[in-house]
C-alpha cells in the first residue's frame, strides 16, 4: 500500500485509519474526486483531504457491499483497505480496495491535498 506516500502528501503520521466518504465525475468522468477522512492511531485532530485524478481515460469499477439504505440517507464511509497511487501521463493505473468497492483508473494527474 501506498500509505506512507499518502501519509507525506498531506503531512500526517502513518498508522492510522483512511475512509473514503465521498466521491464525484467532474466533466463526465475527465476528472474524479475523492473526499477522504484520516483517523490517527492515537487520539489525535481527524484530518480531511482529497484525492483529485485529472484527465481520466479509463475506469474500472467493482461494488462489494450491496447496501440497502433508508431513502434519503447516506452510506456509511468505505475503509481504505489498499492503495497504489500509480503514476501520472497514463503510465500505471490508480488502484484503490476499500470495503465497499475496488476501483482501478488510469489517469494524466493526481493531485492530493488536505481540506483546511
Amino acid at each position: 500500500m501506498d500509505q506512507a506516500k499518502l501519509c507525506e502528501a498531506i503531512g500526517i503520521q502513518q498508522g492510522g485509519s483512511f475512509f473514503i466518504i465521498d466521491l464525484g465525475f467532474l466533466n463526465w468522468g475527465q476528472e474524479i474526486r475523492f473526499n477522504c477522512r484520516y483517523e490517527p492511531p492515537e487520539s489525535g485532530a481527524i484530518v480531511y483531504f482529497e484525492m483529485r485524478l485529472k484527465d481520466c481515460r479509463d475506469l474500472q469499477w467493482r461494488v462489494y457491499a450491496h447496501l440497502t439504505l433508508p431513502e434519503g440517507s447516506m452510506p456509511p464511509p468505505a475503509a481504505l483497505v489498499n492503495l497504489r497511487l500509480g503514476s501520472s501521463q497514463h503510465r500505471k493505473p490508480f488502484q484503490m480496495l476499500t470495503d465497499s468497492f475496488g476501483i482501478t483508473i488510469l489517469y494524466g494527474d493526481l493531485l492530493i491535498q488536505k481540506i483546511e
